[in-house]
């Protein structure tokens, strides 16, 4: 008997979002995406402040005048260390070479460090992904219905309207509506 109370004490009511659009809720929206715009301001302008950003041109004269200590090009940033310990941000064009960039500008690329960073593979990762999981809750979602309708498999597809009226009519109202008359 106990058992069967503890049972029915615990079932896990599932509760509905409502969003009631007013005035308080409008307020409350508003300082909330104030809040988020201006940290974002504060965040990235200390960002620009440790990362400054320069021309192309001005940091290839400064590996003409061996100032760079490391260069990092991630897709079409360079970021450029510097021997005294500063950094600065410059962007390349997306289809030109950094390499061929220093070869014209008369600076032999095999004295200067630098890294190149891949990121197409974690691109190609993050669209796999994106692709497999919505098909794999779809098809999963799929077999839940299945054996919410034809338990064991017992019953065909012609049984379907006997069994599940109730979602037949959610899947199709055209349908059942024709089914009655």
């Amino acid at each position: 008997m106990a058992d069967k109370k503890n049972n029915k004490n615990n079932i896990k009511k599932i509760t509905e979002f409502r969003f009631n659009l007013d005035i308080k809720n409008l307020f409350i929206v508003f300082f909330v995406l104030m809040f988020l715009f201006y940290a974002y301001r504060s965040i990235s302008s200390e960002v620009k402040q440790s990362f400054p950003e320069k021309p192309i041109t001005t940091v290839v004269k400064d590996i003409k005048d061996q100032k760079v200590k490391k260069i990092e090009i991630i897709d079409n940033k360079v970021l450029v260390y510097y021997k005294n310990d500063s950094m600065a941000l410059s962007y390349k064009e997306p289809s030109d070479s950094f390499m061929k960039t220093l070869r014209d500008s008369g600076i032999n690329p095999d004295n200067v460090n630098i890294v190149i960073k891949d990121t197409q593979g974690s691109n190609g990762i993050i669209n796999f992904l994106s692709n497999i999981i919505p098909t794999v809750l779809m098809v999963a979602r799929q077999k839940e219905l299945r054996t919410a309708c034809f338990p064991l498999g017992s019953r065909g597809p012609n049984d379907f309207p006997k069994i599940c009226p109730k979602l037949l009519s959610l899947m199709s109202p055209e349908l059942t509506k024709q089914k009655k008359n």
